[in-house]
């Protein structure tokens, strides 16, 4: 549901309102596997602990895995912009024992954690080089971030808490693409640090994949997926802090129109 709400955000960006005359476009839609490193942590409503003595890791404290998540993408190619747009939805949960306090969860707790993460991007890109193999285009991406982990407590009455960051993060974008024969390599990284609302990070879009025709206006593709949030923010005037990477290959299909 969030993913395709997440579409239909994006979409009136494909429709034809930038300064230029597509010459072709490309429809992704593949699978996206992704594991999440790092930590995440919630202080108390009394803040009696930096968040630095209570991070817990995120694969082991929160019993949070790797999983699947499906990926979309549009690539409009014009001869001197190019917009591309893409989104994924990750959801995971896990039953553990919470190894240091979580908010007002002490440590102990029988807990059911549940993380979900969506990404929406949409950059655009001029080209600086078009040589007869190599095009390389630097511009600015608009990725929009909805983290929430909610971590609630097996014992009655005892409560749960929540970590919910969502917000859209403009960053310097640069795309390059090479291609040789029937095979065909797209690298972008989009990044930028800065001060938001309630909250102020790091963020690292990472994003290549290589590609085969197969046929006329088809191709299968494979990539990686890197993508970097360390942010410190406010929820509720309580302070969070996560150190969170996604790293993960994606496997799919292309038409080209």
């Amino acid at each position: 549901m969030r993913l395709r709400n997440a579409l239909i955000l994006i979409a009136p960006l494909l429709g034809g309102c930038f300064p230029f005359a597509p010459l072709g476009t490309d429809v992704y839609a593949g699978y996206l596997s992704l594991t999440p490193t790092g930590d995440l942590s919630m202080e108390d409503s009394t803040s009696s602990q930096p968040l630095s003595d209570i991070k817990i890791d995120v694969a082991n404290g929160y019993d949070v895995d790797d999983t699947g998540a499906p990926y979309i993408r549009v690539d409009i190619d014009g001869a001197k912009w190019d917009l591309t747009a893409s989104a994924f939805y990750f959801e995971q949960d896990g039953d553990l024992i919470l190894p240091t306090k979580f908010g007002d969860l002490p440590a102990g707790s029988t807990v059911h954690s549940n993380l979900t993460i969506l990404n929406t991007k949409v950059g655009v890109t001029y080209a600086i080089l078009d040589a007869a193999f190599v095009d390389v285009g630097v511009g600015v991406s608009l990725d929009y971030f909805g983290i929430d982990m909610d971590v609630r407590s097996s014992a009655p009455l005892v409560g749960f808490e929540e970590i919910d960051f969502r917000a859209p993060v403009p960053m310097l974008f640069a795309r390059a693409s090479a291609g040789v024969g029937i095979v065909a390599a797209d690298l972008e990284v989009g990044w930028m640090n800065i001060h938001l609302n309630d909250a102020k990070g790091n963020f690292l879009d990472i994003d290549g994949r290589v590609s085969v025709s197969v046929a006329p206006s088809v191709e299968l593709f494979g990539g990686y997926r890197y993508v970097l949030l360390d942010v410190l923010g406010d929820v509720d005037g309580q302070a969070f802090d996560t150190d969170l990477e996604l790293t993960g290959w994606v496997l799919g299909g292309l038409i080209s129109f």
